[in-house]
């Protein structure tokens, strides 16, 4: 694939090359919105420089309240995040990672897509 500049496109992830467990979600020190702490695990055979979720919020009847998308981001010492791209995950390789958003429903569940 080329961009309109002539530049090459980086292979992307597949959902099957991201494999996120351990969700949970920690709300924001400040205002109304949270974080989403996951494990990701890479299950393909490149490199992850980067990924974006969908987390979908549902609310006690099922239906879906809200959605957000955040950028994933890498985990250092519990508080510290880097972008993945000068932390990349490598393959067969797992990282805590944390995911911003800045919708925060707090009656709802969180489903994510990636």
């Amino acid at each position: 694939m080329r961009t309109p500049s002539g530049a090459e496109v980086p292979r992307q992830p597949t959902g099957e090359q991201i494999q996120l467990t351990q969700v949970q979600t920690v709300p924001s020190p400040v205002g109304d919105s949270l974080y989403l702490n996951a494990m990701l695990h890479n299950a393909g055979n490149s490199a992850i420089t980067g990924a974006q979720v969908n987390a979908q919020f549902v609310g006690a009847n099922g239906a879906i309240a809200g959605s957000t998308t955040g950028t994933v981001q890498a985990v250092f010492g519990g508080t510290s995040s880097e972008d993945l791209t000068k932390a990349p995950i490598k393959p067969n390789e797992s990282r805590p990672v944390r995911i911003y958003s800045n919708t925060h429903r707090k009656d709802g569940i969180i489903r994510c897509q990636h």
